[in-house]
Protein backbone atom coordinates (compact mmCIF):
# COMPACT_ATOMS: atom_id res chain seq x y z
CA UNK A 1 0.00 0.00 0.00
CA UNK A 2 3.02 2.24 -0.22
CA UNK A 3 2.20 5.55 -1.92
CA UNK A 4 -1.51 5.15 -1.22
CA UNK A 5 -2.85 8.54 -0.05
CA UNK A 6 -5.27 6.74 2.27
CA UNK A 7 -2.34 5.35 4.22
CA UNK A 8 0.27 8.14 4.27
CA UNK A 9 0.80 11.89 3.96
CA UNK A 10 3.76 13.03 1.85
CA UNK A 11 5.54 16.40 1.91
CA UNK A 12 8.14 17.57 -0.59
CA UNK A 13 10.28 20.21 1.14
CA UNK A 14 12.33 21.43 -1.81
CA UNK A 15 10.74 24.91 -1.96
CA UNK A 16 9.69 27.15 0.91
CA UNK A 17 10.73 26.44 4.50
CA UNK A 18 8.89 23.60 6.21
CA UNK A 19 8.65 22.79 9.89
CA UNK A 20 7.77 19.54 11.58
CA UNK A 21 5.45 19.56 14.58
CA UNK A 22 4.54 16.59 16.75
CA UNK A 23 1.35 16.90 18.80
CA UNK A 24 1.50 20.66 18.20
CA UNK A 25 5.07 21.09 19.48
CA UNK A 26 7.89 22.27 17.23
CA UNK A 27 10.38 19.54 16.32
CA UNK A 28 12.70 20.90 13.62
CA UNK A 29 13.15 22.60 10.26
CA UNK A 30 12.87 20.05 7.47
CA UNK A 31 15.78 19.85 5.06
CA UNK A 32 14.99 19.50 1.34
CA UNK A 33 13.55 16.06 0.65
CA UNK A 34 10.38 14.04 0.81
CA UNK A 35 8.78 13.19 4.13
CA UNK A 36 6.06 10.61 4.62
CA UNK A 37 3.74 10.33 7.59
CA UNK A 38 0.83 8.00 8.16
CA UNK A 39 -2.47 9.81 7.79
CA UNK A 40 -3.39 9.03 11.41
CA UNK A 41 -0.06 10.46 12.58
CA UNK A 42 -0.09 13.42 14.97
CA UNK A 43 2.86 14.89 13.04
CA UNK A 44 2.12 17.97 10.93
CA UNK A 45 4.15 20.09 8.55
CA UNK A 46 3.85 23.88 8.31
CA UNK A 47 5.00 25.58 5.11
CA UNK A 48 6.33 29.16 5.21
CA UNK A 49 7.44 31.26 2.23
CA UNK A 50 10.97 32.49 2.89
CA UNK A 51 10.27 35.82 1.20
CA UNK A 52 7.94 36.83 4.04
CA UNK A 53 8.70 37.61 7.69
CA UNK A 54 9.03 34.53 9.89
CA UNK A 55 5.60 34.06 11.46
CA UNK A 56 4.02 30.73 12.33
CA UNK A 57 0.33 31.33 12.94
CA UNK A 58 -0.74 30.47 16.46
CA UNK A 59 2.86 30.01 17.70
CA UNK A 60 5.05 32.41 19.65
CA UNK A 61 8.40 33.26 18.06
CA UNK A 62 10.24 32.32 21.28
CA UNK A 63 9.30 28.65 20.72
CA UNK A 64 11.61 28.55 17.69
CA UNK A 65 14.62 30.55 18.90
CA UNK A 66 16.18 27.59 20.74
CA UNK A 67 16.85 25.90 17.37
CA UNK A 68 20.34 27.14 16.43
CA UNK A 69 20.05 25.76 12.89
CA UNK A 70 16.93 27.84 12.33
CA UNK A 71 18.34 30.95 14.04
CA UNK A 72 21.29 30.95 11.59
CA UNK A 73 18.76 31.47 8.77
CA UNK A 74 16.96 34.31 10.57
CA UNK A 75 17.67 37.91 11.48
CA UNK A 76 15.98 38.46 14.83
CA UNK A 77 15.40 41.97 16.16
CA UNK A 78 14.00 42.95 19.56
CA UNK A 79 12.28 46.33 19.75
CA UNK A 80 12.12 47.62 23.31
CA UNK A 81 9.17 49.56 24.73
CA UNK A 82 11.06 52.86 24.35
CA UNK A 83 12.06 52.27 20.72
CA UNK A 84 10.97 52.17 17.14
CA UNK A 85 13.13 50.30 14.64
CA UNK A 86 13.53 51.09 10.97
CA UNK A 87 13.71 47.87 8.95
CA UNK A 88 15.64 47.90 5.68
CA UNK A 89 15.67 45.10 3.08
CA UNK A 90 18.56 45.11 0.62
CA UNK A 91 19.26 48.75 1.49
CA UNK A 92 15.67 49.93 0.92
CA UNK A 93 13.39 51.11 3.71
CA UNK A 94 10.74 48.40 4.24
CA UNK A 95 8.80 49.22 7.42
CA UNK A 96 8.70 50.72 10.87
CA UNK A 97 8.72 48.14 13.67
CA UNK A 98 6.95 48.83 16.95
CA UNK A 99 7.83 47.17 20.29
CA UNK A 100 8.06 43.39 20.07
CA UNK A 101 10.31 40.65 18.68
CA UNK A 102 10.54 40.07 14.94
CA UNK A 103 12.32 37.53 12.74
CA UNK A 104 13.10 37.73 9.03
CA UNK A 105 14.60 35.13 6.71
CA UNK A 106 18.16 36.13 5.75
CA UNK A 107 18.53 33.63 2.90
CA UNK A 108 16.96 35.82 0.17
CA UNK A 109 17.44 39.36 1.42
CA UNK A 110 19.91 41.31 3.53
CA UNK A 111 18.20 42.95 6.51
CA UNK A 112 19.43 45.98 8.45
CA UNK A 113 17.87 47.68 11.45
CA UNK A 114 18.21 51.20 12.87
CA UNK A 115 17.00 51.67 16.45
CA UNK A 116 15.36 55.00 17.36
CA UNK A 117 15.03 55.81 21.08
CA UNK A 118 11.81 57.74 21.71
CA UNK A 119 13.31 59.22 24.89
CA UNK A 120 15.62 61.32 22.71
CA UNK A 121 13.93 64.06 20.68
CA UNK A 122 16.15 63.93 17.60
CA UNK A 123 16.07 61.36 14.82
CA UNK A 124 19.46 59.56 14.70
CA UNK A 125 21.94 60.90 12.14
CA UNK A 126 22.13 57.51 10.35
CA UNK A 127 18.46 57.79 9.32
CA UNK A 128 18.15 58.95 5.73
CA UNK A 129 16.11 62.16 5.79
CA UNK A 130 14.31 61.12 2.58
CA UNK A 131 12.27 58.50 4.47
CA UNK A 132 10.97 60.86 7.17
CA UNK A 133 7.76 61.42 5.21
CA UNK A 134 7.08 57.66 5.54
CA UNK A 135 7.34 57.94 9.33
CA UNK A 136 4.61 60.54 9.75
CA UNK A 137 2.88 58.60 12.52
CA UNK A 138 5.94 58.78 14.82
CA UNK A 139 8.09 61.64 13.50
CA UNK A 140 7.15 65.30 13.25
CA UNK A 141 9.13 67.44 10.83
CA UNK A 142 9.24 71.22 10.91
CA UNK A 143 10.89 73.54 8.38
CA UNK A 144 12.46 76.65 9.86
CA UNK A 145 13.35 79.41 7.42
CA UNK A 146 16.68 81.25 7.62
CA UNK A 147 15.01 84.32 9.12
CA UNK A 148 13.22 82.30 11.83
CA UNK A 149 14.29 80.71 15.10
CA UNK A 150 12.86 77.41 16.29
CA UNK A 151 12.52 76.18 19.85
CA UNK A 152 12.25 72.52 20.76
CA UNK A 153 10.46 71.66 23.99
CA UNK A 154 10.33 68.13 25.30
CA UNK A 155 9.66 66.47 28.61
CA UNK A 156 12.70 65.95 30.82
CA UNK A 157 10.95 64.93 34.05
CA UNK A 158 12.82 63.07 36.76
CA UNK A 159 11.77 59.54 37.67
CA UNK A 160 8.44 59.31 39.47
CA UNK A 161 4.71 59.21 38.95
CA UNK A 162 3.00 62.29 37.58
CA UNK A 163 -0.64 63.17 37.08
CA UNK A 164 -2.36 66.18 35.62
CA UNK A 165 -5.89 67.31 36.22
CA UNK A 166 -7.82 68.61 33.28
CA UNK A 167 -10.03 71.55 34.31
CA UNK A 168 -13.10 72.41 32.32
CA UNK A 169 -13.80 76.09 32.67
CA UNK A 170 -17.36 77.32 32.40
CA UNK A 171 -17.89 79.51 29.36
CA UNK A 172 -14.54 78.58 27.85
CA UNK A 173 -16.08 76.28 25.27
CA UNK A 174 -14.79 73.12 26.96
CA UNK A 175 -17.96 71.78 28.50
CA UNK A 176 -20.47 72.48 31.21
CA UNK A 177 -17.94 73.08 33.97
Amino acid sequence: MRGNKNVEKSYDSSGPARFAFYKGSYVKVLAPGTYRYFWWSVATVVVLPIGNPFVVEGKDLQLFLHDQELVRELDVVRVEDHEYVLHYEDGQFAELLKPGVYAFWNVLRKHAFVHMDVRKPEVPAEVDRSILSKLGAVVQTYDIASFETGFLYYDHLAAGAFAWEVLFLEGAGFGDG
